[in-house]
């Protein structure tokens, strides 16, 4: 796969803390089997999360390909996480090229102009009551719920027809 130079200063390396992905699920009501993404995952760590402490099923889609081997050595080595191994899933690709239509709860920790672009994508294939989640930079949409961790924000977004409307 081809990776493109505004891929990455779309969405820059910088994972999210273990308490702020917590809290951003509680926020989201992430249910038992439903089903969790993380666009620009990382290392898989909010996969683990949502697995783990929710258990949820999760998909990550990331670009970095270094990125997505050194979490899955991380994350499928222990012997607890043999528990969760079947509810995680990880994507090497672009989150744009990603069929989105089944999915419950999205993360992002992406930066305002990646959440911009991704927004129109949200609105064309999320059901209505599917939640997302954001860490710092808000959608252009206004947010359900906002909550603050360690004084960062951490955005709420119910889909609706009215936030389809207001992207389109």
């Amino acid at each position: 796969m081809k990776v493109r130079y505004g891929d990455l200063l779309e969405a820059p390396f910088i994972e999210s803390a273990d308490e702020v992905i917590r809290r951003a699920l509680v926020l989201a009501c992430l249910k038992e089997d439903e089903l969790f993404c993380d666009l620009g995952c990382s290392g898989g760590r909010a996969l683990e999360i949502a697995a783990r402490e929710f258990n949820a099923y999760t998909v990550g889609v990331e670009i970095r390909l270094d990125l997505i081997l050194g979490g899955k050595a991380a994350i499928f080595s222990g012997p607890l996480n043999r528990q969760i191994r079947h509810r995680i899933e990880f994507i090497h690709g672009n989150y744009h090229d990603v069929n989105l239509r089944n999915i419950d709860v999205v993360y992002a920790y992406l930066g305002p102009l990646a959440n911009a672009k991704l927004a129109p994508k949200l609105g064309r294939e999320l059901r209505d009551g599917a939640r997302i989640v954001t860490f710092e930079f808000a959608m252009p949409w206004n947010y359900d719920k906002r909550i603050y961790v360690n004084k960062a924000p951490v955005h709420l977004y119910v889909m609706s027809h009215e936030k389809r409307v207001s992207i389109a």
